[in-house]
């Protein structure tokens, strides 16, 4: 009897579970492609595929090629990001999809991919321990490891305190990079009234043997608080774990790395002027040059994007607050993704009639759309609307064709 019963309950769970992706799917606007402005061969040879997830068991890629356009309603999600996407990474999308990904806590090589947990306090007396998981895969051998460790480091016990880390993988060795501030202190409006001061630690773990240690690195930032670095300002690239920085004097900003090879602090001497606070502007990485957008949308009918390109090689400025416009596609409008590839600004972009604060619980009716520019000349030579509605998790991508 009481077999029966659960295999009746069994049963009438699963047909729950697929009369709702049924009715999820069902009641999911149909995406459109809208051609709005220019010719849509500008795409070039450059794909934006976007990822929505309807609900538990049903999630939406759209695809948009120059000469194609698909939406598939029922298939398999990609790694659990909005920032990083790699043919590596969806092939390994099962042993990434418990983790939340971005570029600073992932990692891959030819031979292994990678993840860092969430740093946690542990409160030892007066001292604080910083404690995470690392989680990597071998692609060759497909073996698994997940690794606790703690770092060594004694912190210093504040209410105030905020670590942000960044991981990168050189030759058999992780080395992880945690930037905190100390001391921040407020008013009784809730308002800065002292910045605190900024440190970082480096760190090299073995996996093998569960080592962590401290390396004693000096930079700029521990010797005399002249900088600080730029909220979520880390990023890797060609084995460099780089830091963007404030003078908070001058209000300037400059670029410093921390190299994995020579295991040396170096500083790009160039400042960088900008139109406002470098942690508004997106950033991406491309051909060892760094990209930096910010969306001005305070122009009435207009959306004006500032790009500022820096050389990380020479350190040159090749963009210099180069200024791209273009007409309002709603009231609400947010770059969501951009990249600078053969010369053209990719800018994916959400647009919405209805602000966060003014209706929660109505569909504020998302569009999602591409917008690309001429680098040099800043003609605007395409707008295309590519989905429609709106989901409670989604990504947008501009990829090479080659890298999808």
């Amino acid at each position: 009897m009481n077999k029966k019963i659960s295999r009746i309950a069994l049963g009438l769970s699963l047909s729950s579970i697929i009369v709702l992706g049924i009715l999820i799917n069902s009641n999911s606007p149909k995406d459109k492609l809208k051609d709005i402005n220019g010719d849509r061969n500008s795409l070039g040879d450059v794909t934006i595929l976007s990822q929505e997830r309807l609900g538990f068991y049903s999630t939406k890629i759209i695809t948009l090629y120059k000469d194609n356009y698909e939406v598939n309603n029922n298939s398999k999600q990609l790694a659990n990001s909005n920032e990083v996407y790699s043919k590596i990474s969806n092939e390994n999308r099962t042993f990434l999809r418990n983790s939340v990904i971005s570029d600073n806590n992932y990692y891959e090589t030819n031979d292994s991919i990678g993840y860092i947990g969430y740093l946690d306090e542990y409160y030892d007396n007066e001292d604080v321990y910083i404690m995470t998981t690392i989680h990597e895969k071998n692609l060759k051998t497909n073996k698994t490891t997940e690794v606790d460790i703690k770092l060594p480091t004694k912190f210093k016990q504040s209410n105030n305190s905020n670590y942000k880390s960044i991981i990168a993988k050189y030759k058999d060795d992780l080395y992880l990079v945690v930037h905190g501030v100390d001391g921040i202190l407020y008013n009784d409006s809730g308002e800065i009234v002292d910045e605190g001061r900024d440190f970082i630690k480096f760190y090299k773990i073995n996996l093998d043997n569960k080592e962590v240690k401290e390396l004693d690195i000096k930079t700029e930032f521990n010797e005399n608080g002249k900088y600080k670095v730029v909220e979520d300002g880390m990023f890797v690239n060609n084995n460099k774990i780089y830091f963007k920085m404030e003078n908070k004097e001058t209000k300037k900003y400059n670029l410093a790395y921390y190299d994995l090879a020579s295991q040396k602090v170096e500083t790009i001497k160039t400042e960088i002027s900008l139109e406002t606070d470098m942690s508004l502007y997106e950033s991406s990485v491309e051909d060892n040059k760094l990209n930096l957008l910010y969306t001005n949308k305070d122009i009435k009918d207009k959306i004006a994007l500032h790009l500022t390109t820096i050389d990380l090689k020479s350190g040159d400025i090749l963009n210099d607050n180069v200024v791209y416009e273009m007409d309002k596609l709603n009231r609400f409008n947010d770059a969501t993704n951009f990249r600078v590839v053969d010369n053209k600004l990719y800018v994916t972009l959400k647009s919405h009639k209805i602000d966060k604060q003014e209706v929660r619980t109505k569909d504020r009716e998302y569009a999602d759309s591409i917008a690309v520019f001429d680098e040099k000349t800043k003609k605007l030579l395409y707008v295309g609307e590519y989905s429609q509605g709106s989901g409670y998790y989604e990504g947008n991508y501009i990829l090479k064709n080659e890298e999808v």
